[in-house]
């Protein structure tokens, strides 16, 4: 029988932090470098670790969310993300999935 493959979350929070000197390095990218490193894990293993790397960084203060919004004339807008919603935004599947410019946040 083969052991699972269990990601060390600080070992993710260093591949998450390492990621991050990227410019445009978005959540999907997350994922994308803990497969990497961690190919035989799980996928529902690699999202854990994703998860707990990013809600970590988050509640640190490190990282900030934001909503983006259109006026009138087409120009952006940015509300921040409420922290009371970090949970559900991070459950959300659509969250992982690649930065497409039109995704918004959980209400």
């Amino acid at each position: 029988m083969i052991k699972p493959v269990i990601i060390d979350d600080n070992k993710a929070l260093a591949i998450v932090l390492r990621g991050a000197q990227e410019s445009n390095y978005n959540l999907y990218e997350v994922v994308w470098d803990l497969n990497t490193q961690f190919s035989t894990a799980p996928l529902s293993e690699k999202y854990r670790a994703a998860t707990a790397a990013i809600h970590e960084l988050f509640v640190r203060g490190w990282i900030h969310f934001f909503k983006e919004h259109r006026d009138v004339d087409g120009n952006s807008q940015y509300e921040d993300f409420a922290p009371e919603n970090i949970d559900t935004f991070l459950a959300n599947p659509v969250t992982w999935y690649p930065y497409n410019g039109d995704q918004c946040c959980p209400k």
